[in-house]
């Protein structure tokens, strides 16, 4: 067994000239070594080896050497945070995206897989990668490539940037048909061709077959779809970061089609985590423009959003609830369509006395609770008196206990209306109330408590005076 006291040869034995084969497997001793030792990870850090497989991947390389490169820069990469740092201080990231334009397939998989481990846990890689194009490269692969496994990291990493800053979800925005390959990939993914793709490539992966040879088991089916359920919620996920942060990235993401594609993501048959991401990309979009809840309503987002809310053993049932609230804001439309009954296969379902129900399930957390009552006190606000009149009687029936979340929902001004409490902060007062003079839709106890409140209540006052104004016209 090699120590790290062999680095050094091995380093001078991938750039002596040797035959490819001797090159190789000096590659291969490195990648060995780095795995077993972290001081042979800190001698390959200090020595010429790391530089010397970077320039292999030149297009003026041998194949082999090309391809022992990558494996070994993979597992360099994953052995350890110094030979990983390393990499990215010689200068790698450049090569290694380049190498995801490669015409070899498993060269493109190599290299994203080092680019991954590289960026997992590092926003200092990360930026790194982000500088050396990596948008632009790894859009690439989402977009056309036929290896599924290649499109899920590439959605990863897309992902991971655009959680990191501004720069990189500009980045994203701005590359042309960078959006619609995310907003694609929440849809395209599901279709009969790429799902056969998956499971070659996991038989292919798995059993190094060719694709004539390879199986198609029931194993390689669900690992098909897991993979892209995987690149759905990745690319869900990049869209939900890019809108959550500016109103031009809102702005990108409605434009590319981004509004559509999340609203058929939740008619998919998927595992929760993207419909929760879908959901709260659909809440931000809706609460920006009325445009956007608009088009989303015109989607059929509140009904899918409704439908969720039905799935057995939702864990984040709240990402739906503050979607559907939101979409209550955006319009009388919307409010209404939030509180009408919606059918499923089953039948007829009440949404009202859905969100009753979440709210009073203690299991689902004070979170999903709240969330309930943040959107059941936006119908009594926004909705018709009749809406109103039977949101109240609702919430007026509930327990003392379950009563109180009205007061510490996140949307307060809408809930301190449905709770009959004095809108004042602090104040919690339940007699003598009378409507604001400007919007009718919160109650204080006194003209202290009216003046002590207005900064925090002003613009909503002005948005709800606005949107009474718009109803009477019609």
């Amino acid at each position: 067994m090699l120590d790290a006291g062999a680095v050094p040869a091995l380093a001078r034995c991938l750039g002596n000239g040797g035959s490819p084969a001797a090159q190789a497997a000096a590659a291969a001793a490195l990648q060995a070594l780095a795995c077993h030792s972290i001081k042979a990870c800190k001698a390959i850090a200090t020595s010429d080896a790391i530089a010397t497989l970077l320039s292999w991947l030149d297009s003026g390389s041998p194949p082999a050497l090309r391809q022992a490169a990558l494996a070994a820069l993979k597992g360099l990469a994953r052995a350890s945070k110094t030979t990983s740092n390393a990499i990215i201080a010689a200068g790698g990231a450049a090569p290694l995206l380049s190498c995801l334009g490669s015409s070899s397939m498993a060269e493109q998989i190599s290299a994203a897989a080092t680019l991954r481990a590289l960026a997992f846990k590092s926003t200092r890689r990360r930026k790194a990668i982000a500088e050396a194009g990596g948008v632009q490269a790894l859009l690439q692969p989402l977009h056309g490539s036929r290896s599924v496994g290649l499109q899920h990291t590439a959605a990863e990493l897309l992902c991971w940037l655009a959680h990191d800053s501004e720069a990189h979800r500009a980045a994203i925005a701005a590359t042309e048909g960078g959006m619609s390959t995310l907003a694609a990939a929440l849809c395209s993914r599901s279709t009969e061709l790429i799902q056969r793709e998956a499971i070659r490539w996991l038989d292919d992966s798995d059993s190094g077959s060719s694709d004539e040879e390879s199986g198609n088991d029931s194993d390689s089916e669900e690992g098909g779809r897991l993979i892209t359920e995987k690149v759905m919620h990745e690319a869900a996920a990049s869209l939900h970061s890019i809108a959550s942060h500016s109103s031009a990235g809102r702005a990108a993401v409605a434009a590319a089609g981004g509004l559509d594609a999340l609203v058929a993501l939740l008619h998919m048959s998927l595992k929760e985590g993207a419909y929760a991401q879908a959901a709260q990309a659909l809440a931000v979009l809706a609460a920006s423009v009325p445009e956007h809840s608009q088009a989303i309503e015109a989607a059929g987002g509140i009904q899918a959003l409704q439908r969720r809310l039905l799935w057995p053993r939702l864990s984040q049932p709240q990402s739906f609830c503050r979607a559907l609230s939101a979409l209550a804001r955006g319009s009388a439309a919307g409010c209404a369509a939030v509180a009408a009954r919606f059918e499923i296969a089953r039948g007829m379902h009440d949404s009202l006395a859905l969100l009753v129900t979440l709210l009073q399930d203690g299991k689902a957390g004070r979170a999903a609770q709240a969330a309930a009552a943040e959107t059941l006190a936006t119908l009594a606000v926004y909705g018709s008196q009749a809406l109103k009149a039977e949101v109240e009687q609702l919430i007026f029936a509930l327990p003392a206990g379950l009563a109180a979340l009205f007061s510490s929902a996140r949307a307060a001004v809408e809930v301190v209306r449905a709770a009959r409490v004095c809108a004042a902060e602090g104040c919690g007062n339940m007699r003598g109330l009378k409507r604001c003079g400007g919007c009718g839709a919160v109650r204080y106890c006194s003209d202290a408590c009216c003046r002590a409140h207005w900064k925090a209540h002003r613009l909503e006052c002005r948005r709800l005076q606005a949107q009474q104004a718009q109803q009477a016209e019609h």
